[in-house]
């Protein structure tokens, strides 16, 4: 988090693969929701303990 360079690469890599098809084939293939993913954010995931 340091590295405020490479998380805003990231957060615009995310948004990017979020917005396409292929996020939506890869997560129904692992059996999960992509419409339900969208709605989580990077700093909701990262706070998560253990």
């Amino acid at each position: 988090m340091e590295d405020q360079d490479l998380v805003n690469a990231y957060d615009e890599q995310l948004r990017a693969l979020k917005a396409s098809p292929e996020f939506d084939q890869i997560l129904a293939k692992w059996g999960f929701s992509a419409d339900a993913s969208r709605k989580v954010t990077r700093d909701q995931l990262c706070s998560v303990a253990g």
